[in-house]
């Protein structure tokens, strides 16, 4: 058997004859299929390198209407994927996101264009990011959409539950604003199964898509939680954000481990309380709030206490509570693969405090669908279609949490788009195919392709991974990239925190293109004419769309624009059956 090519083994330069030509042939980068929302990464990041940042504003209102949102909200699976991870750090995949909203001139960007108007009504129920995504490209595909609301305000989770220093209001509003003008029909104050009931909509109009999130706090399942100085996390976050006066006392104690438990612990902080504490029944490791708000709240002086379970809460003589809690250890790990704790007896001491806040998860308020026949799952979600999410009752989709439990604002994009698709297949009787391209971008109108989301048709062939980009002369990328490390964002952060004033600040538009010009463009040419240059008998053009060989008789497939392309986007295109003759030494070598 002849030897096989290993990372970092040192083999010289091969001459290579192959029966076939070179052919530039995108491929996929490892964080594109990461990305519930479809966003096409490297595509953004190419137009901040040449700053352009109003066009990719457009690119990724193509799949997401909410980069501002995500940009500063999001747990980012893209960037955990990013090939630069293996060499140095990640692209700031986020950042960049948010950089696009921060700078592009929005009076450059050009607005969407309309389909005509189909004559067909679709309500939506709820106007986090899962109902507005549908709203937005249903719109765009010409149907009437309705958004009924139960809130004053639109904008679910990001607007109200999700605090401003965190994601401030105007950047929701901005983002929401530019929805709600593509005609877009708001009902707010309408509680469905309160105001108006889910009977009357589903016969008022033509599809119906359920999209309410998960807003209901589970309960801490201990004696004395129903007491008067126990709210719950999402309760004391929507009042918060609604502007009520909350008298929290000098001492708050936050139980929960997710990202509502920091937010609320943070919250409390900025509203003046002077001693905040999180407990947490595991580790940090567990923990699943972001590992970086984690670190963020500590830094303004919260305290967390981990490996520690309530058990009890009671009224003190002063009127305040006293939160009676046990040490755990974890034990070994359960069906779901979690390590579950258990108490170590014996080990209880008590926390006096004046307001405990309860954050241990949320739920679906099934109460609206009592009355039809939509089913709901062991997991407390709505039964639907995986390929289309419709319910069981015809005309009925549902998206986001509600469909498939707690989620990120990405996902719940992603499913709202998804299902903003299938309803236009629903109503149009057209299939997902015929549908796939209806913007294009040279007419000024933005691509809705097919959503990615539990949907990987659309990609393209293969995925670049780091081991393909190594040099042969020595482990790590081609020489064409140089060790750099990520741009840091400015934080504002002290334990003498107050008010709600954004943490993060951003980069600058110079910092976004700095921090652009690391990525690898892993499977997608650049144009860094290296594969130009490298050619020993100049076959190659570069054209808009990527290196061509213009004289492919002239070319006899030495190989060397595709070892040396740094993003290998470059492949031997060989005629079946192939004749591959790779000599070194005198002796043959796989390549």
């Amino acid at each position: 058997m002849p030897p096989k090519i290993s990372k970092g083994m040192k083999i010289g330069a091969p001459e290579i004859f192959i029966e076939g030509y070179p052919w530039y042939e995108e491929k996929n980068a490892p964080c594109e299929p990461s990305c519930p929302a479809g966003h096409r990464i490297r595509r953004t990041i190419s137009l901040i390198q040449e700053n352009r940042f109003e066009h990719a504003l457009e690119n990724i209102r193509a799949r997401n209407p909410f980069p501002g949102i995500c940009g500063r909200s999001c747990a980012y699976p893209c960037q955990m994927k990013c090939n630069r991870n293996d060499y140095d750090e990640g692209i700031a995949i986020s950042t960049l996101e948010r950089a696009v909203f921060d700078h592009a001139d929005m009076k450059k960007v050009r607005r969407p264009v309309k389909r005509e108007k189909t004559g067909r009504k679709v309500a939506i129920i709820g106007s986090g990011p899962a109902g507005l995504t549908g709203a937005y490209f249903l719109g765009l595909l010409g149907h009437g959409v309705t958004v009924f609301e139960a809130l004053p305000v639109l904008g679910g989770i990001p607007r109200v539950w999700i605090p401003g220093y965190r994601l401030p209001k105007d950047v929701v509003d901005r983002e929401v604003s530019q929805i709600i003008e593509l005609g877009i029909d708001v009902r707010t104050n309408t509680a469905v199964g309160v105001d108006i009931f889910l009977e009357d909509i589903m016969n008022k109009y033509d599809a119906c898509l359920i999209a309410t999130g998960m807003h209901k706090s589970m309960a801490l399942d201990i004696r004395g939680e129903d007491s008067e100085h126990v709210i719950s996390g999402l309760d004391f976050l929507k009042r918060v954000t609604l502007g009520e006066k909350i008298d929290l006392g000098e001492k708050v104690v936050v139980i929960g481990g997710g990202n509502t438990a920091i937010d609320a612990a943070r919250s409390a902080k900025r509203l003046g309380v002077r001693e905040v504490s999180v407990i947490y029944r595991r580790t940090l490791q567990e923990m699943p709030a972001h590992r970086e708000d984690v670190e963020e709240a500590e830094a303004e002086g919260i305290k967390i206490l981990y490996l520690t379970l309530p058990i009890k809460i009671e009224r003190n003589k002063k009127g305040a509570s006293q939160l009676e809690c046990l040490k755990t250890m974890l034990g070994e790990k359960d069906m779901d693969g979690r390590r579950q704790p258990q108490k170590i007896e014996g080990s209880n001491f008590i926390l006096e405090v004046n307001t405990i806040i309860a954050a241990v998860g949320e739920t679906l308020d099934h109460s609206f669908l009592s009355a039809t026949d939509i089913k709901g799952t062991q997991d407390q979600t709505i039964e639907v279609d995986p390929s289309t999410l419709m319910t069981g009752k015809k005309g009925v989709f549902a998206a986001g949490d509600v469909a498939w439990g707690p989620s990120s604002i990405a996902e719940a994009i992603g499913g709202g788009r998804q299902a903003a698709i299938s309803i236009d297949c629903y109503l149009s009787g057209r299939s997902r195919e015929q549908i796939r391209s209806i913007f294009i971008d040279s007419g000024g109108n933005l691509i809705m392709e097919s959503s990615t989301y539990k949907d990987r048709e659309t990609l393209p062939q293969g995925i670049v991974n780091y081991d393909q980009i190594v040099n042969f002369d020595e482990p790590g990328p081609s020489s064409y990239y140089e060790h750099k490390p990520r741009i840091r964002m400015k934080y504002s952060l002290s334990p003498e925190v107050k008010g709600f004033e954004e943490v993060k600040k951003g980069y600058t538009r110079g910092e976004a293109i700095d921090e652009a010009s690391r990525c690898f463009h892993c499977g997608q040419c650049f144009k860094c004419a290296i594969c130009i240059d490298v050619c020993p008998e100049d076959v190659f053009a570069m054209t808009e769309d990527g290196p061509k060989v213009s004289y492919p008789e002239e070319c006899f497939c030495c190989g060397a624009c595709a070892l040396d392309c740094p993003c290998k986007a470059i492949s031997i295109r060989v005629p079946l059956p192939a004749k591959v003759s790779v000599l070194q030494g005198g002796k043959p070598l796989i390549y």
